[in-house]
């Protein structure tokens, strides 16, 4: 479910990531129509020297956080380089 996040990163850059999706809550109600996403990742695979967290209120873990986490960590590399 982290495809989305590796596709960002340029080839033999392995991350690790996990995905999620969860039922949306407003205070202590729940949204049976929303659900928010999340996506972890850690960069490089190997030796992690970066974390990133990505919420998305509304959205889906795979489809939505995931891209954004890759892009992140896409941005960290243009930095450091």
């Amino acid at each position: 479910t982290s495809a989305l996040a590796q596709r960002a990163l340029p080839p033999n850059h392995p991350l690790l990531g996990k995905t999620g999706t969860s039922p949306a809550f407003t205070g202590s109600r729940y949204l049976k129509s929303r659900t928010d996403g999340w996506f972890l990742g850690f960069y490089p695979a190997a030796q992690p020297v970066l974390a990133v967290m990505v919420y998305t209120p509304g959205g889906l873990g795979a489809r939505d956080a995931a891209p954004l986490g890759g892009q992140a960590i896409r941005m960290y590399l243009e930095m450091v380089r």
